[in-house]
């Protein structure tokens, strides 16, 4: 799993491994007033041959999700 902070929030990326094909899933967080980190977002993304690639791809739609929002958490 990649783990990356993004302009105030906390990104991660995980590949889904299915007969072969791995799917690439991304999870955007944000940081509470308390302390703790809260999920803002869960994005599934499409299909590639290998688990490095999946996570990249989740990567890279976490920070597409964030620069729609406007940017900083």
């Amino acid at each position: 799993m990649a783990w990356e902070e993004y302009k105030g929030y906390y990104i991660s990326a995980s590949a889904r491994e299915y007969g072969g094909v791995c799917t690439s899933v991304g999870i955007v967080r944000k940081p509470s007033r308390f302390g703790s980190l809260i999920e803002v977002k869960r994005i599934e993304g499409g299909s590639f041959e290998n688990k490095k690639e999946a996570e990249q791809h989740g990567l890279e739609l976490c920070k597409e999700w964030i620069d729609k929002q406007g940017g900083r958490a």
